[in-house]
């Protein structure tokens, strides 16, 4: 018996079926992941400075007033998105589940909307611009998991 075979909507890779649309929920679960814990990670060990560089951004902004609290919601929902996403690959391939998947997608899709708002806010055309594949990253994971 080979170890890997493949199927018309899947293969099977040592006695165990993957469907090709699990394959494709666990890359895009895969780069959410990545992106997610780094960015989240990368909030927490470098709080202070990612404090400075926020005053500097919201500093004549309505949200000049509240960025501790819009960094911590970001971070925690960066943090839940991404590992969300990384358990929801275990999930599929150990528990045949998707609903953890999805909400990684979910919280990652959140954490943008956040992130677009800030930087339309501080007219950060450029850095809001460059979040829109993200967006469509996390909607198409968040898509795919509820199929």
């Amino acid at each position: 018996m080979a170890s890997l075979e493949f199927l018309s909507d899947g293969l099977i890779f040592f006695d165990k079926n993957i469907l090709y649309l699990d394959i494709l929920r666990m890359t895009i679960s895969t780069f959410l992941a990545t992106i997610f814990l780094q960015s989240g990670l990368d909030k927490i060990l470098n709080w202070n400075s990612e404090l400075d560089w926020m005053s500097k951004q919201f500093e004549n902004t309505p949200l000049a007033s509240s960025l501790q609290i819009g960094l911590f919601v970001v971070t925690i929902l960066e943090i839940l998105g991404g590992g969300l996403s990384a358990l929801g690959i275990l999930w599929i391939l150990f528990r045949d589940g998707h609903s953890v998947g999805l909400l990684g997608a979910m919280f990652c899709s959140f954490s943008l909307c956040i992130l677009m708002f800030g930087q339309r806010i501080s007219k950060n055309y450029e850095g809001a611009a460059s979040l829109v594949p993200y967006f469509i990253l996390s909607s198409l994971g968040f898509y795919f998991y509820t199929l």
